[in-house]
């Protein structure tokens, strides 16, 4: 099977729930949210998109300040949160009323930061909202850290999404740092990995002798080596392949 790790963690799921999050600079109370949400089937190995895929995104009213900073990076203001901004309760409540129809859903963030604005935002006296948290938590793939396993930069280094657009050819047609925009990119980059199983292995071994995050591959080949006097390049990529 193509992809055995990934597959695994997505096992028998029927929607992949790409999001991101954008949150206030001090206090990480989120102040955006963006989801793209894709119906998927796993036949033979291979994700199949099976439907069309539905699109939300919101403003979410912050009693904290945003801060420069993050002004600066999304171009949300006090004044605009405050005229488009709408109560948390009720954004959740509308993603949750959207989910409804899937009965297993993935979800999937490109860095664990966007769980951490989720349990600075939600209301721990609401329990609909706790649970729906731990929900999130129990179906949850990080993925720049399955990616960050594979594609790195010449020093060995994880990719940005802005790095990884340019890594897959993407068009940047979207603005970075909306968070529906980034969700957008994160479901192309996504299936830019997983849509053709060679050129992964490919792509991952073009950075297979920078990546100091293989060592398990690098483990196996020595023993390769040990065992039969050699390892060939095709040994190299069966490897990768399990590991995927």
């Amino acid at each position: 099977m193509d992809f055995p790790n990934l597959h695994q963690k997505l096992a028998d799921c029927d929607a992949l729930v790409f999001f991101d999050m954008e949150a206030t600079q001090f206090s990480r109370e989120g102040i955006s949210i963006g989801c793209v949400i894709v119906p998927v089937s796993l036949t033979n190995g291979n994700f199949k998109i099976v439907g069309n895929e539905i699109t939300y995104t919101s403003l979410i009213k912050s009693h904290k300040k945003i801060g420069k900073l993050v002004t600066n990076l999304t171009g949300i203001t006090e004044e605009k949160l405050s005229e488009e901004g709408r109560d948390f309760d009720l954004v959740l409540k509308e993603i949750i009323d959207i989910l409804r129809s899937f009965k297993k859903k993935t979800y999937i963030s490109y860095g664990h930061g966007d769980i951490g604005i989720l349990e600075a935002t939600i209301d721990k006296k609401q329990e609909y909202q706790v649970e729906f948290l731990q929900h999130i938590k129990k179906n949850y793939l990080d993925f720049y850290s399955y990616l960050k396993q594979f594609i790195v930069d010449k020093k060995g280094q994880a990719l940005s999404v802005e790095k990884l657009i340019s890594f897959y050819g993407i068009d940047k047609t979207l603005t970075l740092h909306d968070p529906l925009s980034d969700s957008v990119y994160l479901k192309k980059i996504f299936f830019s990995f997983i849509c053709n199983n060679e050129k992964t292995v490919d792509d991952v071994m073009g950075c297979f002798k920078n990546n100091r995050g293989m060592n398990s591959v690098w483990k196996k080949l020595s023993f390769l080596v040990l065992e039969q006097g050699k390892a060939t390049t095709e040994d190299l990529r069966n490897l990768i392949k399990l590991a995927l």
